[in-house]
């Protein structure tokens, strides 16, 4: 545990603990968009096929940007520490590559 604490403070990645937040990645997220002005409002609306409580809303100015922040937003709403996310950084992406109007599903990839 102690040696855990250490390498976090240290900057190093513990496998175990890595392995350990993989688990807690989800395999589907139902995102809604909609276009206001020239941003995007993401609004998170269930993980895993729950229905999300909490209020995971953000905007982005692009598609590109709009994934990065659905990621962000799923990787904390999880707990996963700062430390961790970079590796976690496009571990959902959209489940047919395509635009499906404003309601899209990401996978786990």
């Amino acid at each position: 545990m102690l040696s855990n604490y250490i390498s976090r403070k240290l900057g190093r990645i513990d496998p175990d603990e890595f392995n350990a937040y993989r688990t807690v990645i989800p395999n589907t997220v139902f995102v809604h968009f909609e276009k206001e002005g020239n941003k995007q409002i993401i609004t998170i609306k269930s993980i895993d096929d729950k229905k999300v409580d909490d209020l995971l809303i953000s905007e982005a100015k692009n598609n590109e940007e709009a994934l990065d922040v659905i990621n962000d937003l799923v990787l904390m709403y999880k707990n996963v520490p700062e430390l961790y996310r970079p590796y976690f950084k496009r571990i959902l992406t959209p489940q047919d590559g395509k635009s499906k109007q404003k309601d899209h599903t990401l996978v786990k990839s």
